[in-house]
């Protein structure tokens, strides 16, 4: 009897050394799977950026392509007298 209450303390120990290495390795993988939903929240942010200044570049480039200059030659009399300009 006191034989099968010695099995019965190892055979509870060792479950419980077992239970731990599972919880732990649970642990470890739960706070995986948190630091990679941070990651991704935050990738989206940082996509969501990017796709924000793209947007910001796109329209700072249709400006630039509607604003015309005009490169003229001659003096600065000529120029505003508007008689002897010539563009370039």
């Amino acid at each position: 009897m006191e034989q099968n209450l010695e099995d019965l303390k190892t055979w509870q120990d060792g479950a419980r050394r077992k239970l731990d290495r599972e919880i732990e390795q649970m642990q470890e993988t739960l706070e995986q799977k948190i630091n990679l939903m941070r990651l991704l929240e935050v990738t989206g942010e940082l996509l969501s950026e990017v796709d924000h200044l793209n947007c910001e570049l796109q329209e700072e480039r249709e400006k630039r392509r509607l604003i015309k200059v005009v490169n003229v030659a001659g003096n600065y009399n000529d120029i505003h007298d508007n008689s002897s300009v010539t563009r370039i």
